[in-house]
């Protein structure tokens, strides 16, 4: 009598392989990343806001105008301190 031989690793699913991916270190390169971009996106902003500001006193002086640019000066009190020295 012959008896038949069954595979039985052809009846197995294939088991996944075994995931090696670092999550921890995934994760802490992903938020340097953002945090260099965000660095990176205010520093545009903030060179964006200082050009701006700039050609506007630069318009405003070009057409004549003295009150462009505010000047800071000590209060009168101060002055009055100094001068009397």
């Amino acid at each position: 009598m012959h008896l038949l031989q069954v595979d039985t690793n052809a009846s197995r699913v294939p088991q996944p392989e075994r995931d090696l991916t670092d999550y921890g270190h995934r994760h802490f390169v992903n938020l340097i990343s953002a945090i260099v971009l965000l660095s990176v996106g205010i520093a545009i902003t903030w060179t964006m806001l200082a050009i701006d500001k700039y050609e506007t006193n630069e318009r405003c002086l070009a057409s004549g105008r003295r009150e462009c640019v505010q000047i800071y000066t000590p209060p009168r009190t101060m002055q009055t301190l100094t001068t009397a020295h």
